[in-house]
Parts: C-alpha cells; sequence; structure tokens
C-alpha cells in the first residue's frame, strides 16, 4: 500500500462550513455532598465522622460549594473503624458545551449512532486510595434527575426554607431544610450511567485524567436531557454494601480526591496553574489534530501515522486497536463525506486501488445520498495522488 491522498484545496473545504467548535469546556460548576455518619461514630474520636459539626439532629449541614477539592468516597467498615460514610461529586456541563453540541447533533444525526465519537467529562485526581488489586475502584457517571446548587463557600451551614440556597448537601439539594433529595446523596438515573473500570485507573496521581466516555449519554434524547438540566454525579460503585461486598483489609477506603472546578481559588489549593481543572472534551470522528474539524490536517497525520508505523488518536489510530489501517481511514473518511455531502470520484477509485472494492462499497453506504450541491460538483473535495515511503 504505497500511495496515499493529499487534500489540495484547503480554502474549499474551510468555504463548505465544516464543523468548528472548540473541543475543550472547563467545567465551572461542582460541588460534593457527604453523608457522614448515619450509624455509629468513629471509635477514635467519638464524633461523627466529619466532624462533631457535621450533623444537627441527624441533619448534615455541611455544603462544600467553593472548596478546592471533590470527593467519591466509600469507606470500610471493620471492626477497628466502625462506621460508613460515602460522598458523591456533582457537576454540571457548561452551556457553550451544551450550545455546541446539541447544534451539532441537529446539523449532523449520524453523529447519534457513531460509535466512534465521543464525549469525555475528564477530572483529574488529587489523592486517592484505590486499590486495583483488591477488585476496588470502579465508578460510575450518573445523569441526575433533580437539579443542585453548588452553594457559594465550604462548609455553608444548612438554613431555613426560602433562605439564600447555601449549596447541595448529602439530604437536600440546594441547602434549605426542606428541599430534600428523595434518595439521600442525589436523585439520579440508576439505568443509564458511564463506567470507568478499576483495570483502566491512571497509573499516575494527577498525571492522567479519570475519563469518563457519556458519547451514549449525550446521543440519548432522554438522559441528554437530564445532564443538561439537572447535571451529573460520579460515585464509587461498590458504596451499595457495608460492609463492601469485596472484602477488604480494616481500614482500607475507596476514595479519590479530585481537583474541582474552583481549585485555582480555594483555599488550601489556590494556584495560577490551570491544567487540572476538570472538562468535558467533544471528540470528532478522524479530529486526529482535535481543532474540531476534519479538513487536510487531519489526512496528513493519518497519512503519516500510516507510513512511520505509529499509534494514538493524533496519528489517526481512531479505533484505537494499535494498530493504523483500513479500518481507521474508513472512519475519517466516512465522516468527512458525510459532513461535505460525498466525495469524489477520484478520490474514491483511488480508496478502490488502495483498499478495494468492498472498502468503497461500504463507504459509500455510510454516507447518505448527495445534496444537489454535490451532484453540482461544488461539494467534493480535491485530492491528489502521492507516494510515501
Amino acid at each position: 500500500m504505497s500511495k496515499r491522498l493529499s487534500i489540495l484545496s484547503a480554502a474549499l473545504l474551510l468555504s463548505l462550513s465544516p464543523l468548528a467548535y472548540a473541543q475543550q469546556y472547563v467545567i465551572t460548576s461542582d460541588t460534593f455532598v457527604d453523608s457522614g455518619s448515619p450509624g455509629t461514630n468513629n471509635p477514635g474520636t467519638g464524633q461523627p465522622n466529619g466532624g462533631s459539626a457535621a450533623f444537627a439532629n441527624g441533619q448534615d449541614i455541611y455544603s462544600y460549594g467553593a472548596d478546592g477539592k471533590v470527593k467519591a468516597v466509600t469507606s470500610n467498615y471493620s471492626s477497628s473503624y466502625q462506621f460508613v460514610s460515602a460522598t458523591h461529586v456533582l457537576f454540571s456541563l457548561p452551556q457553550t458545551f451544551w450550545t455546541a453540541l446539541n447544534t451539532d447533533l441537529a446539523s449532523y444525526p449520524s453523529l447519534l449512532t457513531n460509535p466512534n465519537f465521543k464525549v469525555t467529562v475528564n477530572y483529574y485526581s488529587f489523592n486517592d486510595s484505590l486499590s486495583v488489586a483488591n477488585g476496588h475502584g470502579d465508578m460510575e457517571l450518573h445523569p441526575l434527575t433533580q437539579s443542585f446548587t453548588t452553594g457559594n463557600g465550604t462548609q455553608s451551614p444548612l438554613a431555613p426554607a426560602d433562605s439564600a440556597h447555601p449549596g447541595a448537601t448529602w439530604n437536600t439539594y440546594d441547602g434549605e431544610l426542606t428541599d430534600t433529595w428523595t434518595t439521600p446523596g442525589g436523585d439520579f438515573d440508576t439505568s443509564h450511567f458511564a463506567t470507568i473500570s478499576n483495570t483502566s485507573l491512571p497509573v499516575s496521581k494527577g498525571a492522567v485524567p479519570f475519563s469518563w466516555n457519556i458519547a451514549s449519554l449525550v446521543t440519548n434524547s432522554s438522559t441528554r436531557s437530564e445532564l443538561q438540566n439537572n447535571g451529573a454525579l460520579i460515585k464509587v460503585i461498590n458504596e451499595g454494601v457495608f460492609p463492601p461486598s469485596i472484602p477488604t483489609p480494616p481500614g482500607v477506603n475507596d476514595f479519590v480526591s479530585f481537583y474541582s472546578a474552583d481549585y485555582m481559588t480555594a483555599p488550601g489549593t489556590a494556584t495560577s496553574n490551570p491544567a487540572f481543572l476538570p472538562t468535558a472534551v467533544i471528540s470528532l470522528p478522524g479530529d486526529a489534530t482535535a481543532d474540531g474539524v476534519v479538513n487536510a490536517d487531519d489526512y496528513t497525520a493519518i497519512d503519516r501515522g500510516y507510513a512511520n508505523h505509529l499509534t494514538g488518536f493524533s496519528n489517526g489510530d481512531f479505533n484505537s486497536d494499535g494498530v493504523i489501517n483500513s479500518a481507521d481511514y474508513m472512519i475519517i473518511d466516512s465522516f468527512y463525506g458525510q459532513i461535505h455531502g460525498g466525495l469524489s470520484p477520484d478520490f474514491l477509485a483511488e480508496r478502490d486501488s488502495e483498499f478495494g472494492d468492498a472498502y468503497v462499497q461500504s463507504l459509500l453506504s455510510s454516507i447518505p445520498e448527495p445534496s444537489l450541491l454535490a451532484v453540482c460538483g461544488l461539494a467534493f473535495p480535491l485530492f491528489t495522488r502521492r507516494r510515501t515511503a
């Protein structure tokens, strides 16, 4: 396979108004809620988990809306550590993200069923005690079915009804005593979620994010509405059984603390480095350069990756199988053809010579009937042959 394709006219491609949105959106609204100790006190301190003020008459009174960290925790119950608790991360995706996503889903409905369309939520670990070895660490992201208020300060106290909404707690969605969750800890969609397996957790804390692919949630109209209107919840998967169903040594917890949306300004974590802010990322099929468009630059990337036997999405391994081949070219060719209304006869002839007639027929079947613009030839990209070493 010695021949590859290059696109001659970048100006023509730009004139066709390809998808163009910022790929990465910083999450600006998040918090966490803490169950405290609904059972017994910590035998070491005699106080409920979370401190002596954590509960008032059985009611959690802490809101963490401006904390520099957000936490997902389930604490182990053991003979030496006789209490259980859990925390959940709550967050909302920014409106800029939803504007871009909803516009593009409406403009390009093929994204709704494209398995190579990815939308990821990324949180960086501040610290954790997740243990892959003993089977712990699976984490789920669920759409919320009730919206929440993030609050305006660390550990704000609960307030009477019709007050200033100090922020969500384990028992309330906005900090008002009368505004209770149906289920303490947050009301969420139990049937739809994205999961991180403990076998794929980041090896180096803080070096790479915990990433949930939520494409299946945002391409489903029902869960997309839940996410957009209410937000999402992150939880450790095995918190539902105390003691946990997977045995752990005494005192071992499933615990991860993430850098929050407020970590650049919150006391104790204030920094000028935005590298660890949580984000949402939209990844188009074939967008190797991650610039929000599929164009000549992406074909250059996959050609180079193929010629040099590289791997990785940025080099054209769009299906992440460790090799760049016809399957990866199918991903970029198909989506490029869909967003531009067709592919030129010369391009199809080149693909036939490289990958065969079956490839071309499969490619054509993945692209809707061309528009009148495409039939007139105005929407076809121009290609030429070149040889690679």
